[in-house]
């Protein structure tokens, strides 16, 4: 094997830890805080320009393993006739074509050479819609876990680059060609399952500063115990009023509303995509409530988000989507869950007696 083949101690993310070689012949790495896929020598002959800058060295060498892994795979494997790859390297480059499409859908095109079509990519129809409604105001474009290479991210929070919904809209969802970031820091709860771009309420979250187009310094001292007051578990109550009818500031401000409040019946398109999109967040919430903190209010809420999916779905003449089966053990958690949500207010009647 050539010196160059394995990939080096020293990585764009930090120390090399680990290293492997999948099953399509790629090699990954992972770091403290990240990681990736190195390409051979070989492998980098056949990357063009037109993805070059998506690596996270700009030389097509290193590409990080949130998305931009997918490009070369996508790029290396499609030109090979279908029938002489093994069926290892189908399932790799069917789930690269899934992911770049979702995130870079006007490379993939141009590398494919067709349109991709109507549902086939989140950037192209979800991800636009989020940023055509939030034009203005801030959305994350990316996001740094804590680890010893990023030591302006605090354990249990997650540093987010924002940029206006704008600046997505003009650089084909890719912001920081078009507008400079600023960065803050969230709990990493919020963050977690959340599909980028995503809104989040600036006003309750902590901004740190650094050079233009690079990540922040260090937060100063006594502010990692702040902002780990932040956290989910010692988050203070937000405070809550009547609200005479749902918009899309106010669903922006609080998701949740769009469970408990019914949507106006002459509700605009616009207004109809903000609602879904706010319950696509507040589906995430409440999955990830169920796994960890059941007892929490909004754990049994997702049977009431699926009733607003539905409403929606019919208001916008759109086709029932062909039902998945649940995981087992999902079924069986939601179902216990249930029966103890059914059983409190007897228990509770109980303990009064």
């Amino acid at each position: 094997m050539a010196d160059d083949e394995r990939p080096p101690e020293k990585t764009p993310w930090g120390p090399k830890q680990e290293e492997w070689e999948d099953m399509a012949g790629f090699w990954w790495v992972s770091t403290p805080g990240h990681g990736g896929i190195y390409l051979k020598a070989e492998q980098r002959k056949d990357i063009p320009d037109l993805i070059k800058p998506h690596s996270s060295d700009a030389e097509g060498v290193w590409w990080e393993e949130d998305s931009a892994w997918s490009l070369p795979i996508v790029c290396l494997l499609s030109q090979r006739p279908h029938g002489s790859l093994s069926d290892e390297e189908k399932y790799v480059l069917e789930q690269a074509h899934d992911t770049a499409r979702d995130s870079f859908p006007d490379e993939w095109e141009q590398i494919i050479g067709r349109e991709i079509k109507p549902g086939e990519s989140y950037n192209r129809e979800e991800g636009w819609e989020i940023a055509l409604i939030h034009t203005d105001d801030l959305l994350a474009g990316a996001i740094w876990r804590s680890s010893s290479e990023n030591a302006w991210v605090p354990e249990g929070m997650v540093g987010v680059a924002a940029y206006p919904g704008k600046a997505f809209l003009d650089s084909n969802m890719d912001p920081a060609r078009a507008h400079a970031a600023r960065y803050f820091l969230i709990p990493e709860a919020e963050a977690k399952w959340r599909t980028l771009p995503f809104e989040f309420n600036v006003a309750r979250h902590k901004e740190v500063t650094g050079r233009e187009g690079t990540p922040p310094t260090q937060p100063r001292e006594g502010e990692v115990e702040r902002l780990k007051s932040q956290s989910p578990g010692n988050e203070p109550q937000r405070e809550t009023g009547p609200v005479k009818e749902l918009t899309i500031k106010n669903l922006t401000e609080d998701p949740w509303l769009v469970v408990d409040h019914p949507i106006p019946e002459t509700a605009d398109p616009q207004l109809l995509k903000a609602a879904r999109a706010a319950a696509v967040v507040c589906l995430y919430e409440a999955e990830d409530l169920i796994a960890h903190d059941s007892k929490d209010p909004h754990a049994q809420d997702l049977k009431k988000i699926d009733a607003v999916f539905t409403d929606i779905r019919h208001r916008l003449g759109e086709p029932e989507p062909e039902g998945l089966p649940l995981d087992p053990e999902m079924e069986k958690t939601l179902n216990e869950l249930e029966k103890n949500w059914k059983a409190q207010p007897q228990k509770q009647e109980d303990r009064e007696r």
